[in-house]
């Protein structure tokens, strides 16, 4: 059975680690864009808009990949 990651670009004070970086490298992981999704005022936290936009970047990069399976 084979497994895949979905992972988005973590942010930390203000910082965005590089996800990208990391799935490159491994198999079965793949990076989705939290760009554009909305922040809390912390800018630390997405807003209830914000988590919207980045799960449904997640739904459509898992079904591109079932699709391609």
């Amino acid at each position: 059975m084979s497994q895949s990651l979905i992972k988005n670009m973590y942010r930390q004070s203000k910082r965005i680690y590089p996800a990208a970086e990391s799935a490159a490298e491994e198999p079965g992981v793949f990076v989705v864009d939290s760009s554009g999704a909305g922040m809390e005022p912390d800018q630390n936290h997405w807003s209830y808009a914000g988590l919207k936009v980045v799960a449904q970047r997640m739904v459509e990069t898992t079904a591109r990949v079932l699709k391609n399976k």
